[in-house]
């Protein structure tokens, strides 16, 4: 669960997987304190709880045990990564035949408040229970770390 700013109004967000075994992923508008003194949220679908239908980008996988925020294209927006893990439970779990994804999700300003673009990092990796994003190289721009059953993988930006 990642608590941010997304869509820029000044109070906290929330994207979260919906199932870390299953399939889902929201992002929580917060619209503020209502009449009873309550913070409400609305909810965005990124990616569907249903496994038959398709969410941002035309992707849908399973297992999202880990996100992290970062800025990856460097507009000063937070966007987040996450992706499917690998063989979670020795295959017990829904979709845990589907591709070992890494996706970013950049954080797209429009008029109606904000849009997810996905963008595939790597479809045979995945994420484990632990993503990182951090600038390993010093060069501005961060690096995506992840370990999970495949291996440990790291993937740099281009330039």
């Amino acid at each position: 669960m990642l608590t941010e700013d997304w869509d820029g109004d000044g109070d906290n967000d929330v994207v979260t997987s919906l199932d870390g075994h299953g399939y889902g992923l929201a992002w929580y508008e917060n619209k503020g304190v209502d009449e009873n003194g309550e913070v409400k949220f609305e909810a965005h679908e990124i990616l569907p709880k249903n496994p038959a239908e398709q969410g941002v980008g035309g992707l849908q996988f399973s297992q999202l045990h880990a996100l992290v925020a970062a800025d990856l294209n460097g507009d000063g927006r937070r966007d987040f990564v996450t992706g499917k893990r690998y063989w979670a439970h020795n295959g017990n779990d829904p979709g845990a035949d589907g591709p070992a994804l890494l996706v970013g999700f950049l954080n797209r300003k429009v008029a109606a408040g904000i849009r997810w673009e996905a963008v595939v990092i790597d479809s045979d990796s995945g994420v484990g229970c632990q993503v990182q994003a951090l600038d390993l190289d010093g060069d501005g721009r961060s690096e995506i770390a992840s370990g999970n059953k495949k291996g440990v993988s790291v993937f740099r930006q281009a330039l």
